[in-house]
């Protein structure tokens, strides 16, 4: 729902021109005891709000080093309940960290990659640090470990049809139906003996910024869970590389950067390749939903990192 950011910039102390509702949430910077802190207020109950307290419960964790990363995230300070025209909606408040993205997508003209590059190493360790987080606490948006299978298989079909259902999705997402068919549809195929393992959720370039003293940080963890697709955070980051930044290249490179310095102390062996590739699978049905809604997703390489998944056994091609 809309929320009168007016009325919130008032019982936050803050100006309403400090504040905006991009999406789910508004968002905006509150004067506390003379220093700034970042807002986050959910702007409906149920599913908005759970996440916001996803998000606030996940960076507690972290910043009470229960788990362990090797960049920051925000601290949270403040949370509670928001009471707005009779709804109940969950916020919290961490420091205000003056940063940019590392790698903006900007579609009119392309980023330079060179900063996320540069960090990449970084990126990869920051990836497998999350894989390794004990799974023996669930997040409020977890669900439980047996039924995440069934729950992909679910979402996906719901998905296919509902918003790819149309003649013309039809015809230009025909691949994501082969993609539904291999992965998401017989009780025999992968998405029904996945294993799982801890996720980020939106672990997409954009997500990491650097502060002004060089410290690199990892932001929007409202979809983070213990139990979720293995290796979905990879998948999502080479996908959204590959697909949304047009740049397969350095898809490639975090693929392989990630496969080396995992396997110094995992297993990579062909039940590793196949939840990669079901979690990859995942992103493209979503790819082609990006598509079709935000204009910019490529669908020539959608359907070109596909044909890739439906056609090869291997990661060779995607290295």
């Amino acid at each position: 729902m809309i929320v009168d950011t007016t009325e919130v910039a008032r019982d936050f102390g803050t100006t309403p021109e400090a504040l905006r509702q991009p999406f789910r949430h508004i968002v905006g910077i509150i004067p506390i005891h003379g220093r700034q802190e970042f807002l986050k207020l959910s702007t409906a109950e149920g599913t908005i709000s759970k996440y916001t307290e996803n998000e606030a419960e996940i960076l507690r964790r972290i910043g009470n080093r229960q788990y362990s990363l090797p960049v920051f995230t925000p601290t949270v300070r403040r949370e509670g309940i928001y009471r707005y025209n009779g709804h109940q909606l969950t916020w919290f408040t961490t420091d205000y960290i003056k940063s940019q993205e590392l790698y903006p997508f900007t579609p009119e003209n392309p980023a330079n990659p060179d900063s996320f590059e540069q960090h990449l190493p970084t990126i990869v360790d920051t990836t497998i640090a999350i894989m390794d987080w004990p799974q023996d606490r669930p997040l409020p948006i977890d669900i439980p470990k047996n039924r995440v299978a069934s729950d992909i298989q679910h979402k996906v079909n719901e998905w296919m049809n509902e918003r790819l259902s149309t003649p013309e999705m039809i015809k230009k997402a025909a691949r994501a139906f082969e993609l539904q068919e291999q992965f998401f549809t017989n009780e025999n195929q992968p998405a029904s003996v996945l294993d799982t393992g801890p996720s980020h959720g939106d672990f997409v370039p954009n997500n990491f910024r650097i502060a002004p003293d060089g410290d690199l940080y990892l932001m929007d963890l409202e979809h983070a869970k213990m139990n979720w697709l293995k290796f979905y955070d990879v998948a999502y980051m080479y996908h959204r590389l590959y697909t949304k930044y047009k740049n397969p290249e350095l898809a490639r490179v975090f693929l392989k950067s990630f496969i080396e310095k995992y396997a110094q102390n995992h297993s990579f062996d062909e039940r590793e390749i196949r939840n990669f590739k079901t979690a990859l699978a995942q992103r493209l049905i979503g790819g082609y939903f990006d598509a079709a809604a935000d204009e910019v997703t490529s669908w020539q390489l959608q359907d070109e990192l596909a044909m890739k998944l439906l056609s090869v056994g291997s990661l060779e091609s995607f290295l």
